[in-house]
């Protein structure tokens, strides 16, 4: 199974910055104080319009499963002391939930990480290139909307 870490490296720059920023992973600072448009120039991308479009496909829902199995596994170990605990008292029910609901987790990452390589070994990584935007793209991007 693919750690986050792992996953994120396959991909492209811009694409796991924007991950790693939206997730505040491995920011020495955390992401909050991090604005989109430091983000932006740190990537070298005129606008969000790409991540916005990026975060509808496989690839971005693949990561995020990866992401939540990592998050989840601490998660699990806190519990584990709860169960444990009441395991000991003779509540078997609650080591019973914890092992169906470990078992499920895992079984999403490991889809989610056959996803993430399939996508790649397919091509299909850099469905939205990192591309000068077209004359109505930047438009959009620069319109504030108001009316002169």
């Amino acid at each position: 199974m693919l750690t986050i870490e792992q996953a994120l490296s396959k991909l492209p720059y811009w694409k796991s910055e924007y991950f790693r920023w939206k997730f505040n992973i491995s920011y020495w600072v955390n992401s909050e104080d991090v604005s989109e448009k430091d983000l932006l120039k740190k990537v070298n991308r005129k606008s969000m319009n790409g991540y916005k479009r990026w975060e509808r496909t496989q690839e971005y829902k693949a990561l995020v499963d990866i992401y939540l199995a990592t998050k989840s596994a601490n998660d699990i170990l806190e519990v584990y002391d709860i169960v444990s605990k009441k395991a000991k008292k003779g509540d078997s029910k609650s080591i019973e939930q914890l092992l169906k609901l470990h078992k499920e987790i895992q079984g999403n990452a490991k889809d989610a990480s056959s996803n993430l390589d399939e996508i790649i070994e397919k091509g299909k990584l850099n469905t939205i290139p990192m591309q000068k935007p077209s004359i109505e793209e930047d438009k959009k991007e620069y319109d504030d909307e108001l009316i002169v």
